[in-house]
C-alpha cells in the first residue's frame, strides 16, 4: 500500500467527523451553537397579562431580551425582530435548525405590507383570516431586514387573535421574531408551569397566559399566482380555498 493511499485513508475518518458535525460547525459559524463549558443563566421573570406585565414586557424586549408569550394557538419564543443578537438567542435555545426562518408578527395589516409583496390573493386571505391563527407566508421586500440565518427572499407574518400580544405589539416600535416555544422535536408546553421546567433561567421573562390549545396555525405560501398549504392547522384547507374561489 503506497503512501497516497495510506495518506486518503487516513482522512476518511477526519471527513466522516466533519459531517457528523456539520450542523455544529454551521452553528458556531453562524454564532448561535454554545462553546464547551459556555453557560447561559438568566433570571426568568414571570409576568402577568396585566398593564404591569405588558409594560414590562415592552421594556425587556426594547432591550434585546427573548421571552415567552400567549399567542391564540400555543407559547411563542419572541425578541426584537431588529435585534440580530435577539435572533441569535432565540435559534440558540430553541437548538433550531439554521435553515428553518423565524415568523414575524406586526402590529396591523397595514403593516404586512411593508414586510412582504402583498397581491390580491394574499390580500384575500389578509383580509379574512388576520388576526387570526394563520401564518401568510409572502415574497420578502428586500430592504426588509433578515429574520433568519440563512439568506431567503420569504418571510413569513402573522397577526394572532390575542388580547394581550395585540397591545403589545401597539407598543412596541418594531415587529417581533417569533417561533413556538418548544425545544426543537419536542412537543410544546401548554401552560406556564410546563415552561417554567423548560425555560427557566434560559428567557428572560414568560408572560402567564393560562393553558394554550396546542393546535398551532396555518401556514399558507402565496408567491405570485401560486398558493401553497405548508401547514394545515386551526384554519382548514377547505375554509382558505373558499375564500380564494369567490
Amino acid at each position: 500500500m503506497g503512501n497516497k493511499t495510506l495518506a486518503l485513508l487516513s482522512l476518511i475518518p477526519s471527513t466522516l467527523g466533519i459531517i457528523r458535525h456539520k450542523e455544529n460547525i454551521e452553528r458556531l459559524i453562524y454564532g448561535i451553537e454554545k462553546k464547551f463549558g459556555e453557560k447561559e443563566l438568566v433570571e426568568t421573570e414571570i409576568l402577568k397579562e396585566d398593564s404591569f406585565g405588558l409594560n414590562r414586557a415592552k421594556d425587556l424586549l426594547a432591550e434585546g431580551k427573548v421571552g415567552i408569550i400567549p399567542t391564540d394557538t400555543v407559547y411563542g419564543l419572541c425578541t426584537n425582530a431588529l435585534n440580530r443578537e435577539g435572533v441569535k438567542r432565540i435559534y440558540r435555545i430553541k437548538r433550531r435548525d439554521i435553515k428553518k426562518p423565524l415568523v414575524l408578527f406586526v402590529k396591523d395589516k397595514g403593516e404586512i405590507k411593508k414586510y412582504g409583496v402583498v397581491n390580491d390573493t394574499a390580500k384575500k386571505l389578509i383580509d379574512s383570516f388576520i388576526p387570526g391563527p394563520i401564518t401568510i407566508v409572502l415574497k420578502r421586500k428586500e430592504e426588509v431586514p433578515k429574520i433568519s440565518l440563512r439568506d431567503i427572499d420569504t418571510i413569513g407574518i402573522r397577526i394572532p387573535d390575542e388580547e394581550f400580544v395585540i397591545n403589545l405589539l401597539k407598543n412596541l416600535d418594531f415587529p417581533l421574531a417569533t417561533t413556538s416555544a418548544n425545544l426543537s422535536g419536542k412537543e410544546t408546553p401548554k401552560d406556564t408551569s410546563s415552561l417554567k421546567k423548560s425555560f427557566s433561567g434560559i428567557v428572560d421573562f414568560i408572560v402567564d397566559g393560562g393553558e394554550r390549545s396546542g393546535s398551532p396555525s396555518t401556514v399558507v405560501s402565496v408567491i405570485g399566482n401560486e398558493v401553497k398549504i405548508l401547514r394545515e392547522g386551526r384554519i382548514k384547507r377547505e375554509e382558505i380555498f373558499k375564500i380564494l374561489n369567490k
